[in-house]
């Protein structure tokens, strides 16, 4: 094939019934140049749509608006309970959602559906980052993908920073309709950790960066995969299984 044409950050994927597949590229570096996108290829890897942000995304020319820089587009599922919808996930607030100078104000980055088939935005809501109950003291966390349940939940992956160092954690979400998209910032939805089984137990220690439904395990129980970054590092790639526990 021939080089794309823009800047490519992937930081999520999703397939459609029809063999195409949607690309989250995240956007919000330091210069803002790399623009955030969702595009959609056909099976070949031809382009064949984009999933609009709204005006509001976009940052201004003193990032006070817009997505933050480091912190944009991460993620990417069917929307629960809504056939013909994606949700993408954006890693931490918008320029305009939180005042980096208090430490005490809660963090909270947005979640946004997509109609497939115009290309719009059709709801979205506010997600809490950090640890439930919140620490007192740092707990910052940072959306990092998204996976859809069969019972019509929304698993988020969070990396949230410790005294210790970083965890990831699976959040479960219930999202209700979600309000209209504006540039105000919407209520925020309530999250819970997820109980699940595995190497490390509900806090994983890897530096995990991608999640994807799993099998059904013989109990009956969901599984969810995991994919670590090695960030540069000779630690190796580790790909790892967990099972939801019912609560």
């Amino acid at each position: 094939g021939s080089p794309y044409g823009r800047e490519l950050d992937i930081e999520g994927t999703t397939v459609d019934a029809d063999g195409s597949f949607f690309v989250v590229s995240e956007g919000g570096g330091e210069s803002g140049a790399d623009e955030a996108f969702v595009h959609r290829f056909d099976a070949t890897g031809a382009f064949r749509s984009e999933l609009v942000l709204p005006a509001w995304y976009a940052p201004n020319t003193d990032r006070t608006e817009g997505i933050a820089p480091g912190l944009g587009l991460h993620g990417i599922a069917p929307r629960p309970g809504a056939p013909g919808e994606l949700i993408v996930g954006i890693e931490g607030p918008l320029a305009q959602d939180h005042d980096p100078t208090d430490p005490s104000e809660p963090r909270v980055a947005r979640l946004l559906a997509f109609d497939i088939r115009t290309g719009a935005a059709t709801a979205e809501w506010g997600y809490p980052l950090g640890p439930v109950p919140r620490a007192s003291a740092g707990g910052d966390g940072q959306v990092i993908d998204l996976a859809t349940l069969p019972d019509g939940s929304l698993v988020v992956l969070e990396r949230i920073e410790t005294g210790s160092g970083p965890q990831t954690v699976l959040f479960q979400v219930h999202l209700g309709d979600g309000a209209a998209p504006t540039p105000a910032l919407p209520s925020a939805v309530e999250k819970q950790q997820m109980p699940v089984s595995g190497d490390g137990g509900s806090e994983l220690l890897a530096p995990f960066e991608s999640i994807a439904l799993g099998p059904r395990l013989p109990d009956g129980r969901e599984s969810i995969v995991l994919v670590s970054d090695n960030v540069f590092s000779e630690q190796p790639t580790r790909i790892m299984v967990v099972a939801v526990n019912p609560r």
